[in-house]
């Protein structure tokens, strides 16, 4: 949350010179539209940091011991291998698109790997990379000067409606299984327990010679 507000005071953004900003654009309404375009794109990775902020602060209250917390990362862990597979088809069919569209104008799509990491700090919330796909005017005799808004949107909205739940669900199946286990461990070590207080004060009872 703290790296996504901190987007808000980049150096580019503070020093943003509308002349120069003007020769690379000539047209006027092109730089308040791009301006726009990032202002709501650094908005919407603040909203989806605090949207996932407050899902897993459900589940801190009831994470309570160190083993519990654990045993339910171990357990989720084993299961992270469908979200995993989904997460490198996901992300490697938009490395290619990426690439496809901006591997010749931008060095960081330049190549396969380069278009993978490139997704993934996108998705993390780096917002420069985000930036430079907003201001390139691409296929412009075609009209598609604006297909880096058309992809950012398709390559959010598959992250957050597709990875973010199955990993939450995961998390959230994982921490049900293991709190009944440990909640059921505890009540058997302590029926066990009142069994042996129970025969150790009935013994000593017997010792004494009777049991009043």
């Amino acid at each position: 949350l703290l790296l996504r507000l901190t987007s808000f005071y980049l150096p580019e953004r503070r020093n943003f010179n509308v002349a120069e900003a003007s020769r690379e654009y000539p047209d006027v309404t092109r730089i308040a539209y791009v301006e726009s375009l990032e202002l709501c794109v650094r908005a919407c990775s603040i909203l989806t940091a605090s949207w996932l902020f407050f899902k897993y602060l459900t589940l801190m209250p009831k994470t309570t011991s160190w083993y519990l917390t654990g045993t339910t990362l171990y357990r989720g862990g084993r299961e992270f291998k469908s979200a995993g597979i989904m997460l490198t088809i996901f992300g490697s069919a938009w490395a290619i698109v990426f690439e496809h569209y901006y591997g010749d104008h931008l060095e960081e799509f330049s190549s396969f790997l380069s278009s993978c990491m490139a997704i993934f700090q996108m998705l993390v919330g780096s917002t420069s990379i985000v930036q430079k796909c907003l201001r390139s005017r691409l296929h412009t005799d075609r009209g598609l000067s604006d297909i880096g808004v058309v992809l950012y949107i398709g390559l959010y909205s598959t992250f957050a409606l597709c990875i973010l739940p199955l990993f939450l669900a995961i998390m959230r199946d994982a921490y049900a299984v293991r709190s009944d286990q440990v909640m059921k461990l505890r009540q058997r070590i302590k029926s066990e327990t009142q069994k042996r207080e129970e025969a150790a004060d009935a013994e000593r009872k017997r010792k004494r010679g009777g049991f009043h």
